[in-house]
């Protein structure tokens, strides 16, 4: 599949907070455009919410989202639900 650049313009303070939420979630700026696009493609909706807890994840889910990036290096073709419920597993069988 061929790839193509996307450029956006935000402000310094929004893409500040939000690289420090997704690091929540062992994700990168990219990463998160790419499964945001993967699941409108998908779905053919927006997904509007997203939950967010504000906790450190813990060394398990720390693990299995490590282990996550390792196996599945690129996210280009994985929707948002799809990548959380491998995370899911991933846990699960670390536990």
């Amino acid at each position: 599949m061929a790839s193509a650049n996307f450029n956006v313009r935000i402000d310094q303070e929004l893409k500040a907070t939000t690289n420090e939420v997704l690091k929540g979630y062992g994700l990168t700026l990219t990463q998160a455009v790419k499964l945001f696009f993967n699941e409108i493609s998908q779905t053919k909706q927006v997904p509007l919410s997203f939950d967010y807890q504000a906790e450190t994840p813990n060394q398990v889910t720390l693990q299995a989202m490590e282990d996550f990036l390792k196996e599945h290096e690129t996210l280009d073709s994985m929707s948002v639900k799809d990548a959380l419920a491998d995370m899911k597993q991933m846990a699960e069988r670390a536990e």
